[in-house]
């Protein structure tokens, strides 16, 4: 689907590399998910997000349970 300019929320850490060619091929371009760099599934969505210009936004869990 044409999502272009979208925001999208994931309840995971930053996503793994074939959700993320799908996240940036519908247009998506901005990401919230959850902070754990210790956890990524790949390295590579990371690259390919900043690549592609898909802004992440890494929230604490946490932080997000509290509201």
């Amino acid at each position: 689907a044409d999502l272009n300019g979208a925001h999208m929320f994931a309840w995971c850490t930053l996503p793994c590399i074939e959700c993320a060619k799908l996240i940036i091929n519908s247009g998506i371009k901005k990401l919230f998910c959850l902070s754990n760099k210790e956890r990524d599934y790949s390295i590579g969505s990371r690259f390919l997000f900043d690549k592609c210009a898909v802004d992440v936004v890494e929230l604490e869990e946490k932080t997000i349970l509290e509201h």
